[in-house]
């Protein structure tokens, strides 16, 4: 009789076990969007000059565009590019990214590029390896970009807004494995005049209008 009610118990044991889930949980899947204003986005272009060198130590943050450029002035080379972060605070580590995708609006004039969208001009998203400030940015004091997990976009198709989507999952993942959370260079493919293409910044009147990431992620 006692072995019967030693067996009873450790079958009622593992019953409650299952029903109170002893086991590892399921991964919870959630979604963050990111969509920062005026107040708390962080994104700016930062440009060169070939025949004014001190031009690479200024501040492009007066202007609300994401500019980026191969082309001439004055018979001179001049290059832009642009970095853009978003706060990735609220996705903790060890988090599995599912799907990451940086959507970028154009707008209807510049001052960077008063060409608007021109030439073959796919652009390069690379992952930046330091911290950085809109405020501070130059192309001189730039933060390294690394080209692993680089993604590059297709050529516009339209002069003035002109918006994309581009998949970032495997940059946002590395950004969570190696808590490098800094964000985004955004870089012409090719090196040489004439080509060009730009986005508006958080700054933008239209809320819509600016720089978006939205992470789905598993943890």
């Amino acid at each position: 009789m006692k072995q019967i009610v030693i067996f009873s118990l450790l079958i009622l044991g593992f019953s409650a076990c299952k029903k109170e889930c002893c086991c590892d949980p399921k991964p919870e899947t959630k979604t963050v969007t990111m969509q920062p204003g005026p107040a708390d986005g962080n994104d700016v272009t930062a440009t060169f000059h070939d025949g004014h060198p001190e031009s690479a130590n200024g501040n492009g943050n007066s202007l609300s565009e994401l500019a980026l450029f191969a082309w001439t002035n004055g018979g001179q080379y001049v290059e832009g590019k642009a970095f853009i972060s978003f706060d990735l605070s609220g996705i903790p580590a060890g988090a599995t990214i599912t799907s990451a995708n940086l959507s970028l609006y154009g707008v209807t004039s510049s001052g960077w590029n008063p060409q608007g969208n021109q030439g073959d001009n796919a652009f390069i998203v690379q992952r930046v390896l330091s911290s950085w400030s809109e405020n501070t940015l130059t192309w001189n004091n730039a933060p390294a970009t690394t080209t692993a997990g680089q993604v590059t976009s297709t050529n516009s198709t339209s002069i003035w807004n002109y918006d994309v989507t581009i998949p970032v999952t495997n940059l946002v993942q590395d950004m969570i494995n190696q808590n490098t959370r800094y964000g985004f260079c955004l870089t012409t493919a090719v090196k040489s005049p004439f080509r060009s293409i730009v986005f508006g910044t958080s700054e933008v009147a239209d809320a819509a209008k600016r720089p978006k990431l939205i992470v789905t992620y598993e943890h």
